[in-house]
């Protein structure tokens, strides 16, 4: 673990006027949400007024993913108080037939918020990102996105780069998040510090469930300093749609005292995890063995691993996933879990003329390369973790072009998807003078309607 030193990611020093939103001062929460129906709650910080008898206003709009305006609402600062923030609740408003955030369909919305004063003059103006979508977690049963059992299909992430360490462009954040879609992925531990906002803005709008976590390795915050980050953490990040869980620290590294803090700062109170322990109905163990895992299954607690099948141990993610996989989404209590990790981590030393220090052995357990180089795991993953899985077990000649599938996709259904195809013909070992593949038959289907969750025919 490379933790590089000095600044890596950029600072900004902002100038607003005397009266202005406050730095991370937007609050937004749905707590109710149907087919029909969906509440906005939204709390605004406006600092600056104190001692002044200002009238100020909020107003909000609310516009839809296609840039429609669908809603808006407005509420007053108080006049009088003596604090230099001040919480202005802005009264609840409704949107009809929402459209649903999840990382399979990552819809959208935007907030934007206007500070005027009472003559209607614009003083200041943030424009906020977020979703629909509701977060249960069932005693023994699951983690429920939107009313329904999510499987977590996840991978451990560092922000990292050999020529650049930690420092990453908005372009690598979202080369990550199209490394992690392209293996079918739909979840990332942001392990073991916050990521950059660009990276969570790219989860939110191409469909990444993340687990944020406080910074740390094995050691643990005092309260004091701890409290502070979880507030700052929080602020900066409570109204990514993306953002499921919170982590307080990584493996033993959790100020149980800390544990309260999350939920001061958040309206949607989502939960809070202790990686590699058991906390709040989530049991995360670290890198069991096959059978005990099955151990941990037969636990009250939804099973979860943090971290698992760490890629410096088994010769490649991919080796023995097919196994654990299997077995874990099928247990009735576990929903998934992490890969360590997403890639090997090595630093361009220009001390070695060029060469890739991967400290030894230790950075090289990841998926994928330094430069994320495709090797033969991504692809395993890529195969075990397809939504769409063909279920037949042999093909005869007289194959009549009918699949039995699999649509292990959460929301959609497969008429959603396209499917290209080919029947070729492979050339014979034996046949030295014609190497080449032949195509006899191409085309393209749309997908059968299966949905979510169930099986049928692909034609």
């Amino acid at each position: 673990w490379y933790t590089g030193g000095g600044l890596f990611r950029d600072v900004h020093l902002l100038v607003k006027d005397y009266v202005s939103i406050a730095r991370h001062g937007v609050f937004i929460s749905t707590p109710k949400i149907t087919e029909q129906s969906a509440d906005i709650n939204v709390q605004v910080e406006v600092e600056g007024i104190s001692g002044k008898q200002l009238d100020v206003e909020i107003n909000a709009r609310i516009f839809s993913p296609k840039g429609e305006l669908v809603t808006e609402t407005k509420g007053m600062a108080p006049k009088k108080n003596k604090l230099a923030t001040v919480e202005v609740p802005l009264p609840i408003v409704t949107v009809s037939n929402p459209q649903l955030w999840s990382c399979e369909t990552p819809n959208l919305y935007k907030a934007q918020f206007s500070l005027l004063d009472k003559t209607g003059k614009v003083l200041h103006s943030e424009t906020e990102n977020f979703g629909f979508r509701t977060i249960e977690v069932r005693e023994s049963d699951g983690l429920y996105i939107n009313g329904v059992r999510i499987n977590v299909r996840g991978v451990n992430r560092h922000s990292f780069r050999p020529e650049s360490g930690r420092t990453l462009s908005k372009a690598k954040n979202i080369e990550d998040v199209l490394l992690m879609k392209g293996m079918n992925m739909n979840s990332v531990r942001l392990s073991h510090y916050p990521a950059d906002p660009e990276f969570l803005e790219a989860c939110d709008s191409l469909g990444l469930y993340v687990m944020d976590e406080l910074g740390g390795w094995h050691g643990k915050y005092d309260t004091p300093t701890g409290v502070r980050l979880i507030e700052g953490m929080i602020e900066r990040d409570v109204n990514h749609p993306s953002i499921i869980w919170w982590s307080n620290g990584n493996e033993k590294g959790w100020n149980t005292e800390l544990d309260g803090e999350f939920h001061k700062y958040d309206p949607q109170k989502r939960p809070v995890i202790h990686p590699q322990g058991n906390f709040s109905g989530f049991e995360t163990m670290h890198y069991r063995s096959y059978g005990e895992s099955q151990n941990y299954m037969r636990l009250p607690e939804i099973f979860m691993p943090t971290e698992f099948l760490h890629g410096l141990y088994d010769g490649g993610h991919g080796a023995g996933l097919y196994d654990y996989w299997e077995m874990m989404r099928k247990h009735p209590r576990c929903i998934g879990g992490f890969l360590w990790v997403l890639a090997d981590e090595g630093v361009k030393r220009v001390d070695m003329d060029g060469f890739i220090d991967n400290q030894g052995n230790f950075g090289a357990d990841g998926i994928v390369g330094p430069h994320h180089e495709k090797e033969g795991s991504y692809y395993t993953i890529k195969q075990l973790w397809s939504p769409v899985q063909i279920m037949n077990t042999s093909i005869d000649k007289q194959f009549d072009g009918k699949f039995s599938v699999e649509n292990r996709y959460d929301y959609l259904n497969l008429n959603t998807c396209r499917f290209l195809w080919k029947q070729v013909k492979f050339p014979t070992a034996t046949d030295t003078s014609n190497t080449t593949t032949q195509v006899l038959k191409e085309g393209e289907v749309q997908g059968s309607d299966v949905a979510a969750h169930s099986t049928g025919i692909l034609d």
